[in-house]
């Protein structure tokens, strides 16, 4: 009868502890982040259509390894292309990560002109055999002075809730390295 009993607590602690492992570590919990930049001497038009360009990311983004263009499709009112890429970590530089990423690119039609300029897009990383869901959203809109661009980006990401003070981190730092390069680099250049 003893023996049971202690069968019975070791199983339901090494269930908890299964259960506590899988909700720190391997359970999926989702968070937003929101940036906002202005680029300065830029209309709205040249910076989204620069940043939409997925070649300019290895000149914008230092954790960028590689990438491949799946596909592409559409027109002005609708791009669309999905692209695959190897990116290291900021913070950790020797992991890597794979991921499969859909943009889609269009202007915004309001009162008869484009704008705010939109890029969506929905990425699917993969860190060995573990992959998230990241989803952003950036627009781009003069500014009030119309001698600049407002560049407004939403991201809202999936991480571990153990993990998730490293994945913010993570995500802070490659954007304000992406940012840096986005305000150095002279857009107005032909490409």
């Amino acid at each position: 009868m003893q023996l049971r009993l202690r069968t019975s607590k070791k199983s339901v602690y090494v269930t908890l502890s299964v259960l506590l492992v899988y909700w720190f570590l391997l359970k999926k919990r989702r968070y937003t982040e929101t940036f906002q930049v202005t680029i300065d001497s830029v209309e709205p038009k040249t910076a989204w259509e620069y940043i939409a360009d997925f070649s300019n990311q290895m000149k914008l983004n230092p954790t960028m390894e590689e990438f491949e263009i799946v596909y592409e499709k559409g027109n002005y009112a609708l791009w669309e292309y999905s692209v695959t890429y190897k990116e290291h970590f900021a913070k950790i530089p020797f992991f890597h990560n794979d991921n499969t990423a859909i943009f889609r690119v269009t202007p915004e039609i309001r009162k008869g002109h484009y704008e705010p300029y939109r890029i969506d897009s929905e990425h699917h990383t993969c860190i060995l055999f573990y992959c998230l869901q990241t989803d952003a959203e950036i627009t781009f809109e003069a500014g009030k002075d119309r001698q600049t661009t407002v560049m407004q980006e939403r991201v809202t990401y999936e991480c571990p809730p153990l993990l998730s003070p490293v994945c913010k981190l993570e995500l802070k730092t490659q954007k304000k390295l992406i940012y840096e390069k986005i305000l150095a680099v002279d857009m107005n250049m032909p490409f």
